[in-house]
């Protein structure tokens, strides 16, 4: 990313300036509350400092975008640039070096890395080793070990029994399943983006493998889905007491998970699905794959959420990032309503009858995030995870990504008067 223009040079040359002036010598003559230490050089920061710092991190952030800029990795790539002009005797820094700095900024932004994290909702079965989607792989740890030492030739790593990532020293154990994902993003974001990532792949997953080659208990209608990093828990021991002193202990229920073997393997590596899960996480701006990305991340918070109101809310969001009309000419609630009937029936009577129960549900929506109101219950949650399904299913299957999300929402809308859907 080309981050060398005025709009981004300018804020930048003023904290230049604004921090040269900061530049100290003694530590006994400033201020402690404003010292600052920038690779042994010395700042007594002052409000004009502080003031132009924010303005050109804001603005660095606004450039890179919210996955890539982060405060924490930029703001020390500032000082960083003053430090070294000062220790190279300079009193003063031009275009260049603002430029040289831009540069590295984005250089810093845009490097790829290996993020591993424990994997619990998918277990390999025997004789699979990797699950590829995408940038997001499943993998075996005593087969990956062989990379994973090639790339930390410093850390001794072995395969250990606990759940989580360990460390002692250099020592490294890791557990016996591991995501791998591969992303650039701000060092404060890798985690979060890569959850992200691995929920579209989870999403993703559910779209390309049958469900009898899911494993025995993957979280099917209405069930908790571990979210992506975190130990799915077996146990949820309750007390409960009632009248006259009666009580009851319990609440164990089975965690669910994926088991994912050679025929989901297979699946998974299909041209076809190869071709369109690179779609959805290279997704063009603007096109129907970047809002199908944006649904299947929703799609699986809602699978995560044990909150029946919340899972209402994540798949009306996942349904709004697929159907709604960037334009918004209409009302949200008609033309998702419209939209999603026209998907899912070519029938006027039955798409009435669809369109009918989304509205009713979106007043639920409506009324949860107005007014606070939590009238959710099974049926309702259950019914709209329900539709979602099916809206991403028929689009995975039948509609082209690549194509331009407007001309999707066009050919809906001409499709909801009664014509079929010509995409």
């Amino acid at each position: 990313m080309n981050l060398k223009n005025a709009e981004n040079r300018a804020p930048v040359q003023s904290f230049f300036d604004a921090a040269i002036a900061c530049h100290a010598t003694s530590p006994k003559e400033i201020d402690f509350n404003r010292m600052r230490l920038a690779d042994g050089v010395l700042f007594e920061v002052s409000d004009t400092a502080q003031e132009a710092q924010a303005a050109a991190v804001d603005q660095l952030i606004k450039a890179l975008g919210a996955i890539r800029g982060h405060a924490a990795d930029i703001e020390p790539l500032l000082w960083q640039a003053v430090a070294d002009a000062l220790k190279a005797g300079s009193t003063s820094m031009h275009q260049g070096d603002v430029d040289t700095l831009l540069d590295t900024i984005s250089d810093n932004a845009g490097k790829e890395v290996d993020l591993i994290k424990p994997c619990h909702s998918v277990v390999l079965m025997e004789k699979t080793n990797n699950i590829v989607v995408g940038p997001v792989k499943i993998r075996r740890s005593s087969k990956a070990l062989t990379e994973i030492r090639r790339l930390c030739p410093k850390s001794k790593i072995e395969v250990g029994e606990e759940p989580d990532i360990e460390t002692d020293g250099m020592d490294v154990k890791i557990p016996h399943f591991v995501w791998q994902v591969k992303l650039a993003a701000a060092s404060k974001v890798r985690e979060e983006q890569a959850a992200w990532m691995v929920d579209i792949a989870l999403s993703l997953i559910r779209l390309g493998v049958k469900p009898t080659n899911l494993g025995m208990n993957p979280p099917t209608l209405g069930k908790v889905e571990a979210p992506p990093f975190a130990k799915a828990k077996a146990d949820h021991n309750r007390m409960i007491i009632g009248e006259s002193g009666r009580y009851s202990i319990g609440g164990w229920t089975m965690p669910c998970f994926y088991q994912l073997g050679i025929p989901a393997q297979r699946e998974l590596s299909k041209r076809d699905f190869v071709k369109k899960a690179g779609l959805v996480f290279a997704s063009s701006k603007n096109s129907l794959a970047e809002r199908f990305s944006q649904g299947l991340g929703w799609i699986a918070r809602g699978r995560q959420s044990s909150d029946r109101p919340t899972r209402l809310l994540y798949f009306f969001t996942a349904i709004e990032a697929l159907l709604s009309d960037s334009d918004k000419t209409a009302p949200i609630v008609q033309t998702v309503a419209r939209h999603g009937s026209v998907l899912l029936s070519d029938k006027n009577e039955s798409r009435i009858e669809i369109s009918k129960t989304i509205r009713q549900l979106y007043g639920l929506r409506s009324s949860l995030v107005h007014t606070g109101k939590r009238g959710v219950v099974d049926k309702d949650a259950n019914t709209i995870q329900y539709i979602t399904d099916l809206l991403f299913y028929k689009v995975w299957n039948e509609v082209d990504l690549s194509m331009k999300h407007s001309r999707f929402v066009e050919a809906l809308s001409k499709a909801s008067y009664g014509l079929p859907a010509n995409f």
